[in-house]
């Protein structure tokens, strides 16, 4: 946890899930009103707003969701995601339920919010992934890089000296060879 809050993309991505997370819980207060969001509603939702999104970040935090960047979004990350949005979703309602039986509370909103943010977050990281593997070059035009691994450990070779022990793109460099010796 300390070595994320030292690095700038972990705020950035926080920042983004705590934007969507309120987005997705004020949009299930709307689509359960069809647009027309009572002046009670808007008063639930102020006064618990403040008390679900850092509940939900925790449990993020718990499931390990901010522990790779999202261009790296595996079916591991959104398997996680599933979890917490689901326990999350269930303790926050367990716990309604056992201080105020529902009263005041619409039940369908904490379904819909489930739903929306599944969808918002587990969208953006897709969608991320899915433009930054569009971006990306193929690494078979690049020089000088060979890839030399066994099963599931890959790493590169690299013929200029100063990359050993850096990645090129997401692969460790694991050694360098003299410049001008290249394996044909």
């Amino acid at each position: 946890m300390r070595h994320l809050i030292k690095k700038r993309n972990f705020w950035v991505i926080l920042s983004i899930d705590i934007f969507l997370l309120c987005l997705a819980y004020f949009l299930s207060y709307f689509i359960r009103d069809e647009g027309k969001i009572l002046p009670s509603e808007i008063s639930v939702f102020k006064n618990t707003v403040w008390l679900i999104i850092p509940f939900k970040l925790l449990v993020f935090f718990k499931f390990k969701l901010y522990r790779g960047m999202w261009r790296y979004t595996s079916i591991n990350d959104l398997i996680n995601l599933i979890k917490a949005t689901f326990v999350s979703s269930t303790i926050i309602i367990l716990v309604i339920l056992y201080l105020h039986r529902f009263e005041g509370y619409p039940r369908s909103v904490f379904v819909i919010d489930a739903f929306l943010t599944l969808v918002l977050i587990g969208g953006i990281r897709l969608f991320i992934r899915l433009v930054h593997q569009a971006l990306t070059l193929d690494l078979t035009h690049l020089h000088g890089i060979s890839f030399c691994g066994v099963s599931t450990r890959f790493g590169l070779v690299y013929e200029n000296p100063w990359k050993q022990h850096h990645c090129v793109f997401e692969y460790p460099v694991a050694m360098s060879c003299p410049l001008g010796f290249r394996q044909a």
